[in-house]
């Protein structure tokens, strides 16, 4: 999923909740500016918690997010690598990597869901729990 996309998903997100409620007819060109609005805000808010992101790594500060994973730099060791045009030897000094780490409850959701479809590609639907 590119930004775009999110954004898109993200905003008829928000618009359901206006059209669900009978607040805004699909039709009206007051809709069609609504939408508009709310793709900007979203992409501001989106623009500015990447940047917020960027901004603490960039401080040495990791960024936490409660069931979906933390945002931390992560040490990399200086090691002796290869030219290969050259042929000569190269040492890359130690340096800092952003990198994510999932929380547990994330990767529990997405092992889950990669187990159910893999039932559903091999054509072993899952079957309703018993007693409904």
């Amino acid at each position: 999923m590119v930004k775009l996309e999110l954004i898109n998903e993200l905003t008829e997100k928000l618009m359901s909740f206006k059209t669900k409620d009978n607040i805004l007819s699909t039709e009206t060109t007051e809709y069609k500016q609504e939408l508009r609005q709310a793709k900007e805000d979203v992409s501001f808010i989106l623009d500015n918690l990447f940047d917020l992101i960027k901004k603490n790594l960039q401080q040495g500060k990791g960024v936490y997010w409660r069931g979906f994973g933390s945002f931390v730099n992560k040490k990399r060791a200086e090691k002796k690598a290869r030219n290969i045009h050259k042929g000569t030897e190269v040492v890359i000094e130690a340096h800092f990597v952003p990198f994510f780490k999932p929380a547990k409850s994330f990767v529990a959701k997405i092992k889950k869901s990669e187990k159910l479809l893999r039932k559903l590609r091999e054509g072993k639907a899952p079957q309703p729990p018993k007693g409904e």
